[in-house]
């Protein structure tokens, strides 16, 4: 990705503020153009994944997005374009600020506010389309290779001695394109369901989130556990 920012601070002011921190100005600083950058980010995301997985349900899109824009993965493009380096600020907060992924990610929303306002929607769309295809290719394989049904499996035998089981509650759709939703269950109990374009991703992102219910039990009963010791020895 190659972006020659002194440039693009020479053809437009809006490049400059996007690159300035409040700390140097109350106003006129990248806060604005974060926000119009954010909203930017989450449309043009959303419309390279519905164009590029006509097939991929809206579940699963809409977790890929979340890894997408979210602040790791937004820090991460700043840093590829170096705009932590051209960070505007207080000199004795520069380093730190720098070093921040809240503002690297900041930085690179800011950043496409100020492409839009310069160059408008079709421009900035042309600019982001191959870094985000890009990321989504390797978010689309990361995914795939992360097995979640075992993964839960092994939590469950770990923390509840249970080996989960799953079912499949509808199928819906014509039989060339078959849409599953499926529960997966520790006893009787449904921790979880989710849907997919086949029974084996269903219940993969089933598991996925059946792991975050059972990780807030665990927390919960750790934390009910602790509060009883506490009041005990009080």
């Amino acid at each position: 990705m190659i972006l020659h920012i002194d440039d693009l601070q020479k053809s437009s002011g809006l490049y400059t503020e996007a690159l300035t921190h409040k700390s140097i100005k109350k106003s006129d600083n990248f806060e604005r153009l974060e926000f119009l950058g954010d909203s930017l980010v989450g449309a043009l995301v959303t419309e390279f994944l519905y164009k590029h997985y006509p097939k991929t349900s809206e579940g699963d899109l809409s977790r890929w997005k979340s890894t997408l824009i979210g602040q790791s993965s937004l820090a991460e493009l700043c840093r590829s374009l170096q705009l932590q380096d051209h960070l505007i600020s207080k000199s004795s907060e520069t380093v730190t600020l720098k070093n921040n992924e809240r503002i690297q990610a900041s930085l690179f929303e800011a950043l496409l506010g100020a492409y839009y306002l310069d160059k408008g929607f079709e421009e900035l769309k042309v600019f982001l389309e191959p870094i985000f295809k890009e990321k989504i290719s390797k978010a689309a394989m990361s995914f795939e290779k992360t097995d979640f049904k075992t993964l839960f499996q092994e939590a469950a035998q770990k923390q509840l001695s249970i080996t989960p089981t799953y079912m499949t509650l509808e199928k819906t759709g014509p039989a060339h394109q078959p849409h599953f939703k499926v529960a997966v269950c520790i006893e009787e109990k449904i921790y979880a369901t989710a849907e997919g374009d086949s029974i084996k991703t269903a219940q993969m992102w089933a598991a996925e989130k059946a792991i975050v219910v059972l990780n807030n039990e665990k927390t919960s009963t750790t934390s009910k556990s602790n509060n009883k010791k506490s009041g005990e020895k009080a």
